[in-house]
């Protein structure tokens, strides 16, 4: 997995399978088919680490259906002594998992189905490399539909030029699925036609997790997730989607996102992942728009995340319903917009304490035909070298403070208003021209930030730095690193409180 931008690479270890109470198991039997909204105060968590998708241990299971491409042994049945050749041999029970010989390819056109279900596992065992599901058919290469806590897990699922989706979620409109995971996977080469390819696709989800996940090479949405509460991504890696782009530039035609949140979205925490938009154009890294009602009341947090941009993918994160959405600790870098807020259906978003760099814009605020946004509070960034405008507001209220505005040769400046209400003050500018023609907000300094290592994205503070205990106190408790706010006497402009 590439884990790029805060993550940098994970160091994998190796586990043996492991199963709590559960000896080897042969024969199966069942039905089926083979084939965190939070505080702007807290400093958020991503649970439990990033998973290791080189750990096969399994737990509160019954039992093990073993799968190995490569046997050939007569009477077939399932354990590890004789493992099944074929997906298509297994019918799903609950409380089982579902395992593939490590460093073994299975190709079909068949998917893999489990319907109706609970607790079951999908996932490898041996060592070596992750199994490889090469799907060859024109549907989800893996579909959990009506199954709830169940996981599939370190697993590398390929499709080709036919594939819908990598791995399908579905439930109902009266009954949600409950619990899934995806996890440690590699989830690659989805390419549909007309309305298809995704990476992870859903509809009427709660609690679902997808961790320590890589998406890329999708025509559409590495993620297009529709009526899903309690959604968890972390720890993973998003890039080259909507590569229909390369073909045909019409958005149209070439219409996919990093992830897209639609219909009810409520509660979702999306934490320590790199969306990369940088290969392809058109819409976003991440959108949360809906035309359902009661989505503009869907609240969620969105932290410790690495977004990139084109020029053809001109926002990487758009808001457009929910209330109290928290936006913190993340970078956006190489964008042409880092977060767009727009219309009158999204109020009381929280910006603070993230980093812009190598932009044309940072934060922009703007009304649509549902209204105004209310309640935009922008607190503690650092805006550098972003060319264009750092914080900019059209006919909306946006409420500024502590933010960090420096430019590297550049000509961006701090607020812009088109017809705007700021209430701004206790910024930092390494300029007065930085400040722009709203001037320096009351309390500001001006003056070098003294950053560690601007070129180098290291912006905390040095010594002296005028930025030191000249903020002003919003209610926000740790940084960017985790460091407790104030560490003197008063808060520091910026995301990084110095010790």
């Amino acid at each position: 997995m590439r884990f790029q931008g805060l993550l940098g690479r994970v160091v994998l270890g190796c586990a043996l399978l492991a199963v709590a109470g559960c000896g080897d198991e042969g024969a199966d039997g069942g039905g089926g088919s083979g084939g965190a909204s939070g505080s702007g105060g807290a400093s958020g968590s991503g649970g439990t680490g990033a998973p290791d998708p080189d750990d096969d241990t399994l737990s509160g299971v019954s039992r093990v259906i073993h799968i190995d491409p490569t046997n050939t042994a007569p009477n077939q049945d399932g354990s590890l002594a004789n493992p099944y050749a074929s997906w298509t041999s297994v019918s799903f029970s609950n409380d089982t998992a579902y395992v593939q010989k490590r460093g073994t390819t299975y190709t079909s056109s068949s998917n893999i189905t489990v319907r109706g279900r609970s607790n079951v596992i999908l996932g490898a065992y041996g060592s070596g490399a992750r199994p490889l599901f090469r799907y060859t058919g024109g549907s989800s290469a893996v579909l959990l539909e009506s199954t709830s806590g169940s996981t599939v897990k370190n697993l590398e699922i390929e499709g080709g030029a036919s594939t819908w989706a990598l791995v399908r979620v579905q439930g109902t409109s009266g009954s949600y699925t409950k619990n899934n995971t995806i996890t440690g996977c590699h989830l690659h080469s989805a390419y549909g036609p007309n309305n298809g390819g995704f990476g992870v696709y859903g509809w009427y989800n709660d609690g679902l997790r997808v961790l320590g996940t890589e998406i890329h090479d999708i025509a559409l949405d590495g993620m297009y997730l529709h009526f899903i509460t309690r959604l968890e991504v972390g720890y993973g890696d998003i890039y080259d989607v909507n590569t229909r782009y390369r073909v045909n530039t019409d958005q149209s035609v070439s219409s996919g996102d990093g992830i897209q949140l639609n219909g009810l979205y409520d509660g979702f925490h999306i934490h320590h992942t790199t969306i990369d938009r940088s290969t392809t154009g058109n819409k976003f890294a991440l959108i949360l728009n809906s035309s359902e009602a009661g989505s503009e009341s869907a609240s969620g947090v969105i932290e410790h995340c690495t977004f990139r941009g084109s020029p053809g993918a001109p926002v990487s994160l758009y808001i457009e319903r929910g209330r109290g959405i928290v936006t913190r600790y993340n970078r956006f870098e190489d964008t042409p917009m880092g977060v767009r807020i727009t219309g009158g259906l999204t109020s009381d978003n929280l910006i603070h304490h993230n980093l812009f760099y190598d932009s044309t814009d940072g934060v922009y605020v703007t009304t649509n035909a549902a209204g105004v946004p209310a309640g935009t509070r922008v607190y503690n960034n650092v805006f550098y070298h972003v060319t264009g405008r750092h914080i900019g507001a059209s006919r909306s209220p946006v409420e500024a403070r502590n933010n960090l505005h420096a430019r590297a040769g550049d000509g961006g400046v701090a607020l812009y208003s088109n017809n705007a209400t700021f209430v701004s003050s206790n910024h930092c500018y390494d300029t007065t021209a930085t400040a722009g023609s709203l001037g320096v907000s009351g309390a500001s300094v001006v003056g070098s930030p003294l950053f560690v290592d601007g070129p180098g994205h290291d912006f905390r503070l040095q010594a002296g730095s005028p930025c030191l205990d000249r903020g002003v106190d919003v209610g926000l408790s740790v940084d960017f690193d985790g460091t407790p706010i104030p560490q003197r006497g008063a808060p520091d402009i910026g995301a990084f409180e110095r010790r």
